[in-house]
């Protein structure tokens, strides 16, 4: 679990400063499943500057409950979570200050989306939240309150969650929840608990925060539990390895194996032989000047997962052939995307959002899940929050099997 946290004070010498506005949003690394939003009574002056630019005056705080009155609900919400923030420092320091004059001393592990963001989105002029949102067309309509800071944090870490190709985000969290000797049931049943019949991508980590399995979510319960009812040298070395495990939702079983088949090559999982998800066999090549398909062949422009598919695209690609014009990669390429610049919307994985794939150059730059169209107003933003997609023969066939951009098969949805 993930507690985003942002907080504002009543300015003053360091260490004297007090809470006047709370924000935790308790994220699973994929939804909010609990919040706490509530101003404070720090039962002493507020600073004018910071009243003009909060907008929180010392008579609204006035009937507000007092940090000790809130203290048992922020230890319930971030029991077991990592704190997350925008320079985490600074409101890590005036969660335990707070804590301190209570007597009791607050500890948790920390992310700073700041630091997170410069190394997954380099390059940008600065990486200060007010700026990330400039840049990411991320809307803050309560900018200095805890509320507005706190959710326009959470967006961004959504976004850098599903940047976050190597998956440390959640890796780091089984380098204190994975327990030494812990029983092979009670580990079983830690390893599943956030298992759902969905499509999407389960990982398992190591307690170095490396993922050293992965599979179809829709299959990770049948697959751990067979592992872990396994007496095998390699099973009960998994068993011993293992220390913690997240699920990343998807919208279809096809988008979830092209992720699969992307994460694959880049975290190459110890425990995965080979990909966890059907080989697509028919291929499509040049033999002078046409298509033709071949099964496996050794290097092919596009792969599919049936010979009809791979005809039906021959058909299409030899179709479109014009006088002089010569079989290729980059012919392809112009035939099925048909723009240097393609936004492709299919529906997401909740009512409201929608999946967006994006190609420029007619090559693929990634995708995006948005629940809203004012990430995709400025092309720049929208080229920043990509998550990059395999472009090669599996991808490209995934992608032209299904996109009604290309309609191979004359359907209106699939």
């Amino acid at each position: 679990m993930f507690a985003i946290l942002d907080t504002e004070t009543t300015g003053g010498q360091v260490g004297e400063e007090k809470i006047i506005d709370l924000a935790i949003f308790l994220h699973d690394g994929e939804k909010v499943v609990d919040q706490l939003i509530t101003l404070i009574n720090p039962q002493r002056s507020i600073q004018r500057y910071v009243q003009k630019m909060t907008g929180i005056t010392e008579n609204a705080v006035r009937r507000a409950p007092r940090f000790h009155e809130v203290a048992k609900r922020i230890i319930e919400i971030t029991d077991g979570a990592v704190l997350v923030g925008h320079n985490i420092a600074f409101d890590y320091r005036m969660i335990r200050q707070e804590f301190e004059s209570l007597g009791y001393d607050f500890e948790c592990e920390t992310i700073d989306s700041l630091f997170l963001a410069e190394g997954l989105i380099p390059g940008l002029p600065a990486y200060g939240l007010s700026k990330l949102c400039a840049e990411l067309n991320i809307v803050n309509q309560e900018t200095h309150r805890a509320e507005g800071d706190a959710r326009a944090t959470m967006e961004l870490f959504e976004i850098l969650i599903q940047k976050d190709e190597d998956k440390n985000l959640f890796g780091i969290r089984s380098m204190y929840t994975g327990k030494e000797g812990e029983a092979r049931g009670q580990k079983l049943r830690h390893l599943l608990r956030k298992v759902i019949t969905q499509h999407g991508v389960y990982y398992v980590f190591d307690k170095n925060g490396t993922c050293i399995y992965m599979c179809p979510l829709h299959q990770a319960k049948e697959n751990i539990t067979r592992i872990f009812l396994s007496d095998k040298p390699e099973d009960t070395l998994f068993q011993r390895m293992a220390a913690e495990s997240e699920s990343e939702k998807h919208a279809t079983k096809w988008f979830a194996n092209w992720k699969i088949h992307t994460d694959f090559k880049r975290l190459t999982p110890k425990f995965n032989n080979a990909p966890p998800i059907p080989k697509q066999r028919f291929d499509l090549i040049t033999e002078g000047n046409r298509y033709r398909k071949q099964k496996d062949a050794d290097s092919p422009l596009i792969s599919t997962s049936s010979s009809f598919a791979a005809g039906k695209l021959v058909k299409l690609l030899n179709g479109l052939l014009e006088k002089g014009d010569t079989p290729s990669d980059g012919h392809l390429r112009f035939a099925l995307i048909g723009s240097d610049f393609l936004l492709e919307m299919r529906p997401g994985r909740d009512v409201g959002e929608n999946l967006y794939f994006v190609w420029q150059d007619y090559r693929l730059v990634g995708y995006l899940y948005s629940t809203t169209r004012e990430s995709l107003k400025k092309r720049d933003a929208l080229l920043k929050r990509c998550i990059p997609l395999s472009d090669d023969a599996y991808g490209m066939g995934i992608w032209v099997e299904h996109s009604n951009h290309v309609n191979l098969f004359n359907r209106e949805t699939d």
